[in-house]
């Protein structure tokens, strides 16, 4: 069991890590300022993560058993790291398969703990472990399946566009809360949920890793604040007794920088800006960049007293997911009522348009009549005419006749 200096130290020494692993390590003094009684024993553990040459690419990396570790596992290169060990891609010789090798930093005696609380939890969602021991050599490894996929950290970086899908976020967040159900109902907490030690399969699946620092609900003492400022809940800054509710802290905070890209932080360097901001209530600070429906559920989850938090990761995945589907049909509603009174717009716009029609085509049809009655009573005019000129034609060829026919004055008819 740790002691809160030795979770002190833990947390000093990933601050540490993470700044050498950018590139600018920090001094042991300088991170031990507030407790400069740790700085030796702090400058001591760095010293042994540094102290890494046994496992460098080509070391334990030969043919024959006595260069392979335990006789099978031919390292290859360090892929990651985490709070007890580090992780290597290594070749497992006698089924021909690659697997992942944790090897303990330092002088790590809990690393060997951690495998037998993954193993016993076989859960679809956590890490599987396959094998674990001491070497002839003394060294303690644990074996693990390889996740050929990135983690959740690498996906969510800035240059690679940050947010994820919210359907994919919402999957993931219940594929993670569902393993951590399963470490709650065994009694433990995680203690550190970040995107780091969350695992992409070659299905897309999310599977969690590194149980390095959970601990025992029941057998956890006060004090103790390991895990990584920027996803650690305000009971665990404070090293107040921790229960399944502290996880689900972590996990809105993995699922905020899911759907918004980021943390709800001003500034992720800076640790006491971080401690200061998660006093006031991160609930308050919730990013707009994360759909409407889905914020109060998110700031729930980071409620800053434990109570007013879902009281299981699974049941605020659940929530979260409720929330999205919610948000779905009333859009497709809307989407429905859009196209309905669309259609119903269309539809009076034709019926109108086949009355003005039927308009035109009646009046065009009357004025064509018109036109013919005018034609006809035009010929008929023309005709009547004609046989008037006809008629007066033979009246004048009849009285013509007459008078032809008439004797000359004087003679007897």
């Amino acid at each position: 069991m740790t002691t809160p200096d030795d979770d002190l130290l833990y947390d000093l020494l990933d601050r540490w890590e993470e700044a050498h692993d950018r590139g600018t390590p920090l001094d042991p003094a300088e991170l031990c300022r507030e407790r400069p009684d740790l700085a030796p024993e702090l400058a001591r553990r760095i010293r042994n993560r540094l102290r890494v040459k046994p496992l460098e690419p080509g070391a334990l990396g030969g043919t024959t058993p006595a260069d392979l570790l335990n006789g099978r596992y031919r390292i290859a290169r360090r892929i990651g790291g985490g709070t007890e060990g580090d992780v290597w891609l290594a070749r497992d010789t006698l089924i021909q398969r690659d697997v992942a090798v944790k090897l303990p930093k330092g002088d790590s005696d809990d690393l060997l703990a951690e495998a037998r609380l993954i193993a016993s939890l076989q859960h679809p969602n956590i890490l599987k472990v396959l094998d674990a021991g001491h070497d002839a050599r003394g060294t303690v490894f644990v074996v693990t399946e390889l996740m050929p996929g990135r983690t959740l950290a690498e996906r969510v970086r800035p240059r690679d566009g940050g947010r994820v899908s919210v359907s994919r976020a919402i999957d993931w967040t219940l594929q993670i809360a569902s393993a951590l159900d399963a470490v709650h109902d065994a009694g433990r907490a995680h203690r550190d949920v970040k995107p780091v030690n969350i695992l992409l399969d070659d299905h897309g699946n999310a599977v969690l890793a590194d149980f390095g620092i959970a601990i025992d609900v029941a057998a956890q003492e006060p004090g103790g604040s390991t895990g990584t400022p920027a996803y650690k809940s305000p009971e665990q800054l404070e090293g107040r007794p921790l229960d399944a509710r502290s996880d689900v802290y972590s996990l809105a905070l993995v699922a905020h920088e899911m759907l918004a890209g980021g943390l709800p932080y001003t500034d992720l360097d800076d640790p006491k800006r971080i401690e200061f901001e998660i006093a006031s209530g991160l609930d308050m600070r919730v990013s707009k960049r994360i759909p409407g429906r889905l914020r109060p559920v998110v700031a729930r989850g980071l409620a800053l007293h434990p109570d007013r938090r879902h009281a299981s990761a699974l049941a605020f995945a659940k929530d979260l997911e409720l929330a999205w589907k919610r948000s779905t049909l009333g859009r497709w509603l809307a989407v429905i009522a859009i196209l309905a009174v669309t259609g119903l717009a269309l539809l009076g716009w034709r019926a109108r348009e086949d009355h003005r029609r039927s308009e035109r085509t009646a009046s065009r049809q009357t004025d064509e009549a018109m036109k013919a009655a005018r034609e006809a009573m035009r010929v008929g005019e023309d005709s009547e005419q004609r046989i008037q000129g006809i008629l007066d034609l033979n009246r004048r060829l009849i009285e013509q006749t007459r008078r032809d026919a008439r004797p000359p004055d004087g003679a007897t008819p």
